[in-house]
């Protein structure tokens, strides 16, 4: 993980947001910056968005309250050192912060 992910990661307590759309959006928009600037780890390849998205879609369900999952399990499925697992990861730890 480089130090600006970890920045990213540990300043998102202080990120507010509204749901988990502007959530996805702030991490979306956070890691395109750092893969503009060469600081981002992964390379976001084609399969890796499919998987985001297919996980996103189900984090705003459960956000919506229309089903009932641990939401960490979502990213803890996919390898630590993968695109999937640091996105997701970001995403549901940025709305666990704001739901409090």
């Amino acid at each position: 993980m480089t130090k600006e992910m970890k920045e990213l990661y540990d300043n998102l307590n202080s990120i507010k947001v509204k749901n988990i759309t502007n959530a996805f959006d702030y991490v979306g928009n956070e890691i395109n910056k750092m893969d503009m600037s060469g600081t981002y780890e992964f390379e976001l390849t084609g399969k890796a968005l499919k998987n985001i998205m297919k996980e996103y879609k189900v984090l705003k369900k459960f956000y919506k309250g229309k089903i009932e999952l641990n939401p960490d399990h979502l990213y803890d499925k996919y390898q630590t050192d993968s695109n999937e697992h640091f996105f997701l990861k970001c995403l549901v730890k940025l709305m666990q912060f704001n739901s409090l």
